[in-house]
């Protein structure tokens, strides 16, 4: 094999084996991509460094029945440009130029790893948002909900207490977590009464939705009929550790709520020089605005310890 010494980029046939990589982790991986499981995606030119939307809202005139020769109320909207900003995530790697003389496949642990990193941080800046880049994420797209939240004690206004801890920690007689969820889905917006439904949060606080209730029936099932209507399906449960410790989130799937939105999905950068040290650096990067959201009823938080 023809020696890479001194050569000045990294070669085009290990950016194409790297990309392909890249295909391969989302493959294989793609189900435990929380992010973009939960939250409806959407597509802007590549270009693009911000996102317009034109956000309407009813004039409050309905359709009516009037007399003849009479006059029927001017249907009317309100609307407004609300902009949002496409971010950058990105990770990065070396690579030394005696490597260039091996398999490119030798580097796929580098890419595995730079994807998981990018999802989780995904994950992360979609749930709690980034106080730093003034990104709201769900748990303060909750905190606006007016139909309130499912709290663990003193609940005031529309708010509710819940049925006892979901960690194990209650007896079953204790703790109801079918209630609790169901006192979540009634504070979800009758607008997105349709939507797919999603119940996230750490999977090792949420372990009482396997026990069972007085009567020796098992809690998932109820609330699998409740959130799907298939008690055997489980594709409503989404776990990731981004989720703050004791609370769980209710959240809809749905444009009219939140999206992901996407000007350029991950991909590798390798157009960098040699460096010192005979190095070559590799950038993996994404432009995405992570969480847009266009209503506040779509998420609902419970306090589950």
């Amino acid at each position: 094999m023809e020696s890479m010494f001194g050569a000045s980029a990294i070669p085009v046939d290990w950016v194409t084996n790297f990309t392909k990589r890249i295909t391969l982790y989302t493959q294989v991986y793609g189900d435990n991509m929380m992010a973009r499981q939960i939250v409806a995606r959407r597509s802007l030119p590549s270009t693009a460094d911000i996102d317009v939307v034109l956000k309407y809202k009813d004039a409050g005139q309905n359709a009516e029945i009037v007399a003849k020769g009479s006059v029927p109320g001017t249907i009317g909207t309100f609307a407004e440009n609300v902009k949002y900003d496409v971010f950058s995530f990105a990770t990065s790697f070396i690579i030394n130029e005696r490597d260039l003389a091996r398999d490119p496949e030798m580097q796929a642990r580098n890419i595995d790893l730079g994807m998981r990193y990018l999802h989780r941080l995904e994950d992360d800046v979609v749930i709690n948002g980034n106080s730093t880049y003034g990104i709201v994420g769900l748990d303060g797209v909750a905190a606006l909900n007016e139909a309130g939240k499912v709290v663990a004690s003193g609940a005031t206004g529309n708010d509710v207490n819940n049925r006892g801890a979901w960690d194990g920690s209650e007896t079953d007689a204790a703790m109801d977590p079918y209630e609790d969820v169901l006192n979540a889905l009634a504070r979800i917006d009758d607008k997105f009464a349709n939507s797919q439904m999603f119940l996230l949060g750490r999977r090792s606080e949420m372990i009482g939705m396997w026990r069972k209730d007085a009567q020796r029936d098992a809690f998932l099932p109820q609330i699998a009929s409740l959130l799907t209507g298939n008690e055997n399906d489980r594709s409503f449960l989404k776990f990731s550790d981004a989720v703050p410790s004791g609370f769980a989130y209710l959240v809809c799937k749905d444009s009219l709520f939140a999206e992901m939105v996407h000007a350029q999905d991950i991909a590798i950068d390798a157009n960098y020089p040699r460096q010192k040290g005979g190095n070559y650096y590799v950038e993996m990067r994404e432009w995405l605005i992570p969480l847009e959201t266009h209503a506040t009823g779509g998420v609902v938080k419970l306090a589950i310890t």
